[in-house]
């Protein structure tokens, strides 16, 4: 299991899950922070050859939802 068949329903599910904890954002937002909320794959050695071609980058659904629950407190 890996690319995209496997990267795609984890993605979509995990923002599914987080859309559903923070209902209250308006959809433009909520594409932001998921747009910043991504960790490098690029930092590592592993895939220079790769540069440009992978995306751009991991998911992290935790930064996610602590960033859209600081934003929406406020």
């Amino acid at each position: 299991w890996s690319g995209t068949s496997m990267s795609a329903p984890l993605a979509a599910g995990s923002l599914a899950l987080a859309a559903g904890q923070l209902a209250t954002l308006p959809p433009d937002l909520a594409r932001k922070l998921r747009d910043n909320a991504d960790n490098s794959i690029y930092s590592s050695n592993l895939n220079t050859d790769y540069a440009g071609m992978l995306g751009k980058g991991r998911l992290n659904i935790s930064k996610f939802l602590t960033a859209a629950k600081a934003t929406a407190s406020q």
